[in-house]
């Protein structure tokens, strides 16, 4: 049986056509998610509450500054360990398999900081370069039947009585990840400048401050954009929307910038997809942050991070919710005619 549409039919489908090519046709890259549903990184450890569970270690104490965990050892030790247990299963290292920390040695020539996914298996582990200040690698120590209960670090090859290990957090990743800024530790604002702000502040776990103008945090550090095709940010401001610009060199011009969207006073996260953008290219790739625009704006910054790859919302689930949008939205046009 031929069904023949009415008029009214008609004019919603063709409302649905043309708002759908509205919706789904690319109009350029980058791309971006507010408030993806899945997480790409998972904080195994960050300290901010001053406190530790679930290890063991010695033979050492244990203390706690600004969101940093200190190990200091009081004997020589022949093979030290760091051990978390927080139970088996606790953690997915097959969807999470890159661990990333950001440490800090007592001297460089006890040895590599290695870390291992728990239940420790011969050479299954990363090596993390020993370093006198604080800073971050990652890693993917393939253990290929890890028991999911967390990880041991082995913080030198031969402890000696007064050394120490600092760590500020550790984090695990579905992909390689740069934690461009993870502002973890209290007053350190990582390398980040922030021009045309007032207040500004490392604590908690954030970056805060109030815009006086201007506002920008920006970053001196590059990183390579051939590598790194993902930028994510968690943030809250509230008035004007914030800004993220890119480029190489810190040569940032008015062409090279994406909205993140009206800023509401609460925490979003933002992913941003620049495997498409012709200019997202070079090693020597810079981002700078504008929070929110005008003056007396407070805001605050969570994280800035950069990965290889990145879940996102399949096409499919974003081209029907954007459907149904579309068709709610011409359906109280109508209603309001």
């Amino acid at each position: 049986m031929m069904i023949t549409p009415t008029l009214k039919d008609a004019s919603l489908l063709t409302a649905v056509a043309t708002c759908s090519l509205a919706a789904f046709v690319s109009t350029g890259s980058p791309v971006l998610y507010t408030d993806p549903a899945a997480t790409n990184t998972l904080i195994f450890r960050d300290y901010n509450s001053g406190s530790d569970t679930n290890v063991s270690f010695g033979p050492a104490s244990q203390s706690f500054s600004g969101g940093v965990s200190t190990w200091t050892y009081s004997g020589s030790a022949g093979d030290p360990k760091i051990i978390y247990n927080d139970g088996g299963g606790a953690w997915d290292h097959a969807a999470y398999p890159w661990v990333r920390a950001r440490y800090q040695h007592s001297r460089t020539n006890g040895g590599a900081l290695q870390v291992w996914e728990q239940n420790a298996a011969a050479g299954q582990f990363v090596a993390f370069s020993p370093s006198l200040a604080l800073v971050e690698a990652t890693g993917n120590p393939t253990n290929p039947s890890p028991s999911g209960a967390g990880f041991r670090m082995d913080p030198f090859g031969s402890a000696l009585n007064g050394d120490s290990l600092s760590v500020d957090y550790v984090m695990i990743d579905r992909y390689e990840t740069v934690g461009l800024a993870e502002w973890d530790k209290a007053g350190d604002a990582q390398g980040w400048s922030t021009p045309n702000n007032t207040g500004i502040a490392v604590s908690n776990g954030v970056l805060s401050g109030t815009t006086n103008g201007d506002s920008q945090v920006t970053n001196g550090t590059a990183f390579d954009a051939n590598k790194y095709k993902f930028i994510q940010i968690r943030m809250k401001a509230s008035g004007n929307s914030a800004q993220l610009f890119w480029a190489n060199n810190n040569g940032y011009t008015g062409t090279q910038v994406i909205s993140l969207g009206a800023n509401d006073g609460n925490f979003h996260t933002y992913l941003i997809d620049f495997s498409g953008e012709s200019t997202w290219t070079g090693a020597n790739m810079n981002v700078r942050l504008d929070p929110a625009a005008g003056v007396g704006t407070t805001f605050e910054i969570d994280y800035i991070r950069a990965s290889a790859n990145a879940l996102v919302p399949e096409p499919s689930s974003l081209a029907l919710l954007g459907l149904g949008a579309c068709m709610l939205a011409n359906r109280r046009r109508r209603r309001s005619v």
